[in-house]
């Protein structure tokens, strides 16, 4: 399990609260974005700045939601 997606577990209740209905985006231990859309999410997390892993994850009070981890190694330029 990585660090995101283990914080995710341990904070679903607070991050529901915030995000419901929403795609963020972790890195490491910290929410770097929320959108609308996973294709938002997706571009949101490619022109940030730092490079790792990130974690897209659907916030949803059913259990089993969708997520998807990206490690990105340099940053998306277009």
């Amino acid at each position: 399990m990585t660090e995101e997606l283990k914080y995710y577990n341990e904070n679903k209740h607070n991050l529901l609260k915030k995000f419901n209905d929403k795609f963020f985006i972790i890195n490491k231990s910290d929410v770097v974005g929320a959108f609308r859309t996973e294709k938002e999410a997706f571009f949101g997390m490619l022109t940030r700045e730092e490079t790792g892993i990130f974690l897209v994850q659907y916030c949803s009070a059913k259990e089993n939601t969708l997520y998807h981890i990206y490690y990105i190694k340099k940053k998306y330029t277009h």
